[in-house]
Formats: C-alpha cells, structure tokens, sequence
C-alpha cells in the first residue's frame, strides 16, 4: 500500500498553482489556498488533489472575481486555527 501523499514545496513555485497554493501551517498532509482561504487534504490524491480544487467551483468564483478587480475589502487580519479562518476586514 503507498504512503501518504504530503506536501511539496515545489508546487508553490510550478506556473498552474503558484499564485495560491500554501503550505498548510497545522499538517503536512494538507494544502491551503490562498484565494479561497481553505486548506484541503492531499494526503490520498496528491498534486490530483490541487487540480480538483483548481477545477472547484468556489475557487473558480473566487479567481474570476479576483481578475475582474473584484476585491474583498482591505483585509486587516488572518487569523487561522485548526484550519479554521477568521478574516477581520477593515
């Protein structure tokens, strides 16, 4: 049975994911998007896992909005617990 898939950092540099993908600060076995603000398990499909979450709906909402200049208004804080995010907003 294969291992479980973790976290690579080269995915952060590759030109279909660099502009969101983050390491998820809390496990290994998890990616964070940084336009839609949540982290999503790869540790059964790996770098299939990053391309099902580019393909989602909800991030493909967040992306056309974001090239449209659509923006959300300025973001004062971030707080991220337990994968969990709190955006307090200006």
């Amino acid at each position: 049975m294969p291992g479980k898939c973790k976290f690579k950092n080269s995915w952060m540099v590759h030109e279909q994911y660099k502009d969101w993908i983050l390491k998820d600060s809390v496990d290994v076995y998890f990616a964070r998007c940084s336009v839609c603000l949540k982290s999503f398990k790869i540790d059964n499909m790996g770098q299939s896992a990053l391309d099902s979450h580019a393909k989602s709906t909800g991030h493909q909402s967040f992306t056309k909005n974001r090239s449209l200049g659509e923006h959300l208004p300025f973001v004062l804080w971030i707080v991220t617990i337990r994968r969990f995010s709190v955006v307090l907003y200006f």
